[in-house]
């Protein structure tokens, strides 16, 4: 196994994958003429405890330094502008790291659930994507450069410059409420957020981004704004939500049952993660992406005819969900769309359905029948269809 690298001065490049996997790579000397390090060149180098990246380098691929674990302090050189997408995440001995004032872009989970305590964005940073301190459980420190144009931080919590948009919060907070210039509540502001059991998001608020509420253990939203747009599923893998509350003159949504519709009832948003049984009224026409998604104790539901599409990931994970009819209104069936239902014993997909996607029906052990229309039979093993115990009939 690679223990120690030490590169000629030459060397201009170390391409994508080159050191991948090298388990008990400790020392790796770089050199001084090195411009580019390629995508995942350095991932999983668990060993990896220290790094100097050379003044000359200009470019880092996404994912180079990923899950090495043993980096404690970085610093990035004045000759790089970008530090992309995943660049350091899963690297949870970094606890340190110094960001030079030429870098200008911070790419999406650059540095996710690494070991950071403090981080401080210097003033020329421009585009900050999503949130790139996702589930930095130790961070308790951020700051941004006083003369930063695009980026301000106030009590550790990262905003645009004017405190219209909420960008982030560091993990380590318990309680906090929202600023009244607050309009937009950023994509993965709260990803991950252990602490965070309630939150009232107040009438400033027009917007909240993708995935803003997503693998957190809120348990308690309360949504106060009457004109408030949601962006994606908010509340992805937040298995803890047990009630989600919308103010009576919203404009866009509506919660019945413990279910969030569009304010028209024509699509189902998402649940709350404690339901156990949902009678779906007539006139929806879409179940959206993880609507149901990890609502485990959810044992059965009723589809009306009016449904046409059930959405990726729809009802992943509903772990206790025993029957479900599907109506033949049904056009298309999501990816993931019913992975691990593992309760499931018998489906019939009727002939209104014209795409399934894959994985559609993975994991679902207990499933012995499937009614399948002979026109998707050729992909059936790619859904999910396959088992010595199975038995598939296909209809014409």
């Amino acid at each position: 196994q690679l223990k120690e690298v030490v590169l000629n001065n030459s060397l201009k490049e170390i391409k994508q994958y080159a050191f991948n996997n090298c388990n008990e790579l400790a020392r790796f000397e770089m050199s001084s003429g090195l411009n580019t390090i390629g995508e995942y060149a350095f991932e999983n180098c668990i060993s990896l405890s220290t790094i100097n990246l050379p003044k000359s380098l200009k470019s880092i691929g996404k994912s180079s330094f990923h899950n090495c674990e043993s980096l404690s302090y970085l610093e990035i050189p004045g000759s790089m502008t970008s530090i992309p997408e995943n660049a350091f995440s899963y690297c949870s001995g970094l606890t340190s790291i110094v960001i030079s004032a030429s870098v200008t872009n911070i790419g999406e989970d650059a540095f996710m659930c690494s070991g950071i305590t403090t981080i401080k964005i210097p003033q020329n940073v421009s585009s900050i994507k999503g949130n790139p301190f996702v589930g930095c459980w130790r961070l308790m420190k951020l700051r941004v450069a006083k003369d930063n144009m695009n980026y301000t931080a106030k009590d550790d919590i990262l905003y645009s410059k004017d405190m219209t948009k909420f960008i982030c919060c560091p993990e380590m907070k318990y309680f906090f409420s929202f600023l009244p210039s607050v309009t937009i509540i950023g994509e993965k502001a709260f990803y991950m957020c252990r602490n965070l059991d309630k939150i009232t998001i107040p009438d400033c608020v027009t917007e909240i981004g993708d995935n803003a509420f997503a693998n957190s253990w809120i348990k308690s939203v309360d949504i106060l704004s009457n004109n408030v747009k949601i962006n994606g599923n908010i509340f992805a893998d937040a298995v803890h939500l047990k009630e989600i509350k919308v103010a009576e003159n919203n404009i866009n949504y509506v919660v019945k049952d413990g279910v969030l519709y569009s304010k028209d009832m024509s699509k189902i948003i998402c649940a709350e993660k404690n339901i156990e049984t949902c009678s779906v009224p007539n006139g929806v026409i879409e179940i959206c992406p993880y609507a149901f998604d990890k609502c485990y104790k959810l044992t059965n539901i009723e589809i009306p005819s009016t449904v046409t599409v059930i959405d990726d990931y729809a009802f992943r994970n509903c772990i206790r969900l025993t029957n479900i009819v599907i109506p033949n209104s049904v056009t298309k069936i999501g990816e993931k769309a019913f992975f691990r239902c593992r309760r499931l014993e018998e489906i019939d997909i009727p002939n209104s359905v014209n795409t399934i996607g894959n994985n559609a029906f993975d994991f679902c052990n207990r499933l012995k029948l499937v009614k399948l229309p002979r026109k998707l039979s050729n992909n059936r093993h790619r859904y999910g269809f396959y088992g010595i115990n199975m038995e598939i009939i296909l209809k014409d």
